[in-house]
């Protein structure tokens, strides 16, 4: 197994407010901002409303959008799994990582409700919906052709694909 070296440099912050609409009504609004070496920068904001009656509450729709960036493992990795003989050169199977490999974002709504049962319970309900885009798979690579290490051999890879 092979991990290049790789340095990171990445910055964020964030940042939120809340908003009060009405005395059972609050409005909470956030976003996280973020620099780092692969995709330069990037914004993850929120929002939620709350709303809170007694002897219940509830939390309206929040909507998120956060980013998965890639680790060191995921651009620079390569395992050499094994060798199978073939007519011509023998044929090297390895998992490659991808220089270019991509940010991954996540789109999510959600709701929920929680309801005080007496004093000293409560029973929560919360419904998600979400959206991935961007995703990388390790997918089978086109052969190629390596002449080092020794001896020559074809590798046949599975790595994420260019983004």
């Amino acid at each position: 197994m092979q991990i290049a070296p790789e340095q990171a440099h990445i910055f964020n912050a964030f940042a939120q407010d809340e908003l009060t609409l009405t005395p059972a009504l609050k409005l909470t609004l956030g976003t996280r901002f973020e620099y780092e070496d692969v995709g330069g920068w990037g914004v993850s904001p929120s929002a939620r409303v709350i709303g809170s009656r007694r002897p219940a509450s509830a939390s309206g729709p929040p909507w998120r959008a956060p980013a998965r960036t890639p680790a060191a493992i995921d651009r620079t990795l390569r395992v050499n799994i094994g060798t199978v003989p073939s007519p011509g050169p023998p044929v090297l199977v390895a998992v490659i990582g991808n220089p270019e490999f991509g940010i991954e974002t996540l789109t999510q709504l959600d709701a929920g409700c929680r309801l005080r049962i007496g004093s000293t319970a409560s029973l929560d309900l919360a419904v998600f919906r979400g959206r991935d885009d961007d995703l990388t798979t390790y997918e089978p690579q086109t052969p190629m052709f390596e002449g080092t290490p020794a001896p020559a051999h074809v590798v046949a890879a599975r790595s994420p694909p260019t983004c």
